[in-house]
């Protein structure tokens, strides 16, 4: 019994800090006003590479539908979702996960608008670099 209550400890201990900065980074998305998908994982860390290795390609319907964030979590996602994840969301939905915010754009002429607009729109050094 005493370590299964330790066991719980150790847990919220691990994921209060994580549930606190998703909530934070919801709060940000929410402002947008676009459909929101949720995801406790980073999509390029090491542990979403374990965990998506653990996972079948196609998971079932029922799990599909409870873990919506495994669609865009996946390596080369937008290749194999192509436009159904705009059927699904609309133009704009924004990615929320524990480093932060990512927002997808469907139409030409608002991406146009985010990326020629850089105080509007802060973006990440690092992913503009390679533009």
């Amino acid at each position: 019994m005493v370590i299964l209550l330790v066991a719980i400890v150790a847990l919220c201990w691990k994921i209060g800090p994580l549930i606190r900065v998703l909530y934070t980074n919801w709060t940000i998305a929410k402002q947008l006003r676009v459909p929101i998908i949720i995801t406790p994982f980073v999509p390029k860390s090491p542990l979403w590479k374990y965990v998506q290795s653990l996972l079948p390609v196609h998971l079932p319907y029922y799990l599909a539908n409870l873990l919506q964030f495994t669609r865009v979590m996946r390596d080369n996602w937008m290749y194999h979702e192509r436009y159904t994840i705009y059927k699904d969301y609309g133009e704009v939905f924004a990615l929320v996960t524990p480093t932060g915010v990512e927002v997808y754009i469907a139409n030409v002429e608002a991406a146009r608008q985010v990326l020629t607009r850089g105080r509007d729109f802060p973006k990440q050094i690092e992913l503009m670099g390679k533009l």
